[in-house]
């Protein structure tokens, strides 16, 4: 098993009403996902909702599922930004799937369906685990990462932080940094660069990184 991650680091309570959960993920042709593997990507602990790649019926498409049920797909096409939203309602119980390409604001695609909804606001991870280990390397790159309570934000940002009416949740102002990691099987080295996509209006951003297995 092979992972490269993070995880919430706030006190906000994020299982809470009605949330969405934000980010992007991409690929290049250079060191590409071996689709011969499973891949788990931006999960929960419970895995009441995840993205995966290498599985299913054609297992070079992005798959959402619920609950390890395949609700929706897409070729994982090389160059170009896959945007999506987790529409969670803890409180009904439900999740759903809003998704788009490159700078097309965000559509919904899947309709909520009913899901063991639940975090410890601490148990989201943004990266990917592959299941088997293997002495290859690969490239994944996420951004516009947020959380934010509705309405949601449909439009792809521009790597600005923007903040709006009162909450009592952390907020900031500031545009991002971006990280760069390449974990392999012994080292890792990380650099910083500059942001290059995201709005965000609620918990917070990741305004781009690179994560290599």
């Amino acid at each position: 098993m092979e992972r490269s991650e993070l995880i919430p680091q706030t006190t906000a309570n994020l299982g809470t009403g009605n949330l969405f959960y934000h980010f992007s993920v991409k690929r290049s042709a250079t060191n590409p996902p071996n689709s011969a593997f499973e891949h788990q990507i931006c999960f929960f602990e419970s895995h009441f909702t995840e993205l995966k790649y290498g599985v299913g019926s054609d297992p070079t498409n992005l798959v959402w599922m619920v609950t390890g049920v395949e609700k929706w797909s897409t070729p994982f096409t090389a160059d170009t930004w896959f945007n999506f939203a987790y529409d969670i309602d803890f409180s009904a119980g439900t999740v759903g799937l809003w998704a788009s390409t490159g700078s097309s604001p965000l559509t919904k695609v899947v309709a909520n369906v009913a899901a063991s909804t639940s975090t410890n606001s601490a148990d989201w991870h943004l990266g990917v685990l592959r299941i088997v280990t293997a002495n290859d390397v690969e490239d994944w790159y996420f951004s516009g990462v947020y959380v934010e309570s509705g309405p949601i934000t449909t439009t792809i940002g521009s790597g600005s932080v923007v903040t709006t009416g009162t909450t009592s949740s952390p907020s900031t102002t500031t545009t991002e940094s971006s990280t760069s990691t390449t974990v392999a099987p012994t080292t890792t080295t990380s650099s910083t660069t500059t942001a290059p996509t995201a709005t965000v209006t609620h918990y917070g951003q990741c305004g781009g990184m690179n994560r290599s297995l």
